[in-house]
């Protein structure tokens, strides 16, 4: 399987990653009970966190389910095993050594933080939630790890997401079925909640509004059009829609009233139609792509990684106004770049090493027809 390049989604990617990071500049309102931060909760040009996050989402579920899509075209199946493998090589690293970072800077801040924060960080079950991928299910918010959720969430649809591609002909009405039962219990919850204001009701609310798995399956929907070139295309790609979804994307980044599931489920719809013509689109008015850009991009990760500690680091040490904001973004490149260096670079060629290991042990294998692939 050759590699899936798509000019473009780099510069994609950064964006949100940048939209994140100026969003948590406002964060210490909550890990230190300083409104005073509230002043840096406007960024004009920039997404909402919230909204980053979904367009990180649909950018996976296309970047994932191509290689999904792929390989089932290409070998008649999916290798669960190797999937899993690539994910751990690529997430896990860098996963866990925020996770360590966010440990030791609030150890090195004790004397300052808030008790909800002690509270959240003498709790055994945070650190193992956070190990074992359900710490988006214990509300916590008053950590420098409290934007794990988010990898949480997609870890957990790619749970799902190879044995969907695996098992099924006809991915478009897997993707719509998983993205419909999504969205039918998350009704379901919501009118319970209106109903009896239940405490269980609210609580399950909160998770499925985070949990965006219709996200990733709509980014999955895009992955699946661009690879079979289907005839659909052709009105994605047409300018007027291409107008339309840069105008969406410049209502979501402007929207100050705050989200809720149906503007999420647009957002997102919003999202796999600018990425699809991103990615794909012969004439695509708006991609943007420079060299500069695409080494960002490929540090995005890293960014949304490391942000959060950094952030945390520099408000202790008494950074504020426009020290604390432009220290705070140069900082997480920085770090970010080396954490690029000295981890991901480092596992990912390990896992190439393996990866090509394992693919000349096997024989080379015939296509199959179960899709009309370009």
């Amino acid at each position: 399987m050759s590699k899936a390049y798509f000019p473009g989604l780099n510069t994609l990617r950064f964006y949100a990653a940048l939209s994140v990071v100026f969003y948590h500049l406002s964060a210490p309102v909550i890990w230190f009970s300083d409104p005073d931060a509230m002043k840096y909760a406007n960024h004009v040009g920039f997404m909402h966190g919230h909204d980053a996050v979904t367009l990180f989402f649909v950018l996976s579920g296309f970047l994932i389910f191509t290689l999904l899509i792929r390989e089932k075209d290409t070998t008649g199946t999916i290798s669960i095993r190797r999937f899993y493998i690539r994910r751990a090589f690529r997430i896990l690293p860098l996963y866990y050594l925020t996770a360590l970072a966010g440990a030791v800077v609030v150890t090195l801040n004790w004397q300052m933080v808030t008790p909800r924060t002690i509270s959240e960080a003498t709790n055994p079950l945070i650190w193992v939630g956070t190990a074992l991928f359900f710490y988006n299910f214990l509300m916590s918010q008053a950590l420098p790890i409290t934007h794990l959720w988010s990898l949480n969430v997609e870890e957990q649809f790619y749970f799902i997401a190879p044995q969907l591609i695996k098992r099924t002909r006809a991915v478009p009405a897997a993707l719509m079925l998983l993205m419909s039962i999504k969205l039918i219990l998350h009704l379901g919850v919501y009118l319970w909640f209106q109903a009896t204001g239940d405490a269980l009701a609210r609580y399950l609310l909160v998770i499925l509004e985070a949990v965006r798995f219709e996200a990733l399956a709509l980014g999955g929907l895009g992955a699946y059009l661009v690879y079979t070139d289907h005839a659909l295309l052709q009105v994605l790609f047409h300018r007027a829609v291409q107008i339309a979804s840069a105008v969406g994307v410049a209502a979501i980044i402007l929207r100050m009233t705050p989200s809720n599931p149906i503007t999420d489920l647009l957002s997102a719809g919003v999202f796999a139609v600018f990425i699809t013509n991103t990615a794909a689109a012969p004439r695509c008015f708006y991609r943007l792509e420079t060299p500069l850009l695409r080494r960002l991009g490929d540090l995005s990760y890293a960014i949304y990684m490391a942000h959060a500690p950094v952030l945390w680091l520099l408000y202790a040490a008494g950074a504020r106004g426009l020290v604390y904001v432009f220290a705070g973004i140069t900082l997480t490149l920085a770090c970010a770049y080396a954490v690029n260096i000295t981890v991901e670079r480092p596992f990912m060629r390990l896992r190439e090493r393996l990866s090509s290991r394992t693919t000349t042990k096997q024989p080379i294998p015939t296509p199959v027809s179960g899709f009309s692939a370009r």
